[in-house]
């Protein structure tokens, strides 16, 4: 009898990972293919970028893709040769290599293959799924996961993407507006001083919101018990009493990871649109903060005033 086979649509961070745990699961009970149109695995928008400023934004003792083994991450990174301080802020390239990592024992056992090529049609059948590949290609399996990650926004010839990595047109004294303010835009201020740049760069968003740094020592997160239900405006008021009580906005906003989900699905459909209208950019530069040392170099980049931050529609 075959062995149920899986198709993993993408082969970045999150297709890897599911790769590697359906293996630990289940071993060489199961056939699994990932469909990938890239040449590296692991890798995906994030940690394909070879820019050294480019760094997690969480620390290597976070960081990891197993959650019942914490220090993995920074274990690999010591077996591997490399800096093994738990507290650092690891370059992201170097995350991909351990990503990459992962897949080498199901890669080795036969359970795992890897098929080049641009998934572009997917559809159910009777006898399971069906995917359709770029120049005709088709692939057949018991189950599909799509794990496709971030696409680039759809631009005309006046942009790039925040993505690209391609900047050898921009001149050195010319003038780079930025849309967004977010991690992106971190990352496009490292970058453009790489190469030399030296014009104005002037980045754009509705509220003007950079992300915050991380500091050390880092608070541990604080043991919460969200009101689950509570109207919008009764929780906020709930997170500012516990920021008072606890003395750092970081613990608390640490603290709420673990209920992130309960608290959004507890909430009706006009308290998410209020959510998301109003609190969600900053809950974003609080809760997905930045390394200290590249938000040190935005900061920077505006003291000189080579960068502006401009709250603006675009």
């Amino acid at each position: 009898m075959p062995l149920p086979t899986i198709l993993i649509i993408g082969g970045g961070a999150s297709g890897i990972l599911l790769a590697r745990h359906l293996w630990d699961a289940a071993g060489a009970a199961v056939r699994i293919v990932v469909i990938e149109r890239g040449t590296a695995l692991g890798r995906g928008i994030a940690f394909s970028t070879t820019e050294e400023g480019h760094v997690l934004n969480v620390r290597a003792e976070a960081m990891g893709g197993f959650p019942d083994r914490i220090g993995d991450f920074v274990a690999w990174l010591e077996a591997t040769g490399r800096p093994a301080d738990p507290k650092a802020y690891v370059p992201r390239a170097v995350y991909g290599d351990y990503l990459e990592a992962l897949a080498q024992p199901p890669l080795a056992a036969g359970a795992l293959e890897v098929v080049r090529g641009t998934c572009v049609g997917l559809s159910e059948t009777a006898d399971g799924v069906l995917a359709e590949l770029e120049g005709g290609r088709t692939l057949v399996g018991d189950y599909a996961a799509v794990a496709t990650g971030n696409e680039g926004p759809l631009l005309d010839d006046a942009a790039q993407s925040g993505w690209d990595r391609n900047r050898a047109a921009i001149a050195s004294d010319a003038a780079v507006l930025i849309k967004g303010t977010g991690l992106t835009m971190v990352d496009q201020v490292i970058a453009l001083g790489r190469i030399g740049h030296r014009g104005r760069v002037i980045a754009v968003s509705r509220r003007g919101l950079v992300p915050r740094p991380h500091v050390e020592p880092a608070a541990p997160p604080a043991s919460l018990a969200p009101p689950l239900g509570a109207p919008l405006s009764a929780t906020l008021r709930w997170v500012r009493a516990e920021i008072l009580r606890n003395g750092d906005w970081r613990a608390v906003v640490d603290g709420l990871r673990p209920h992130s989900h309960a608290l959004w699905q507890a909430w009706n459909a006009a308290e998410k649109r209020r959510f998301s209208r109003h609190l969600r950019p900053y809950w974003d530069v609080h809760r997905h903060r930045g390394a200290p040392a590249p938000v040190a170099v935005v900061e920077a980049a505006r003291a000189s005033g080579r960068l502006r931050v401009v709250a603006a529609r675009l």
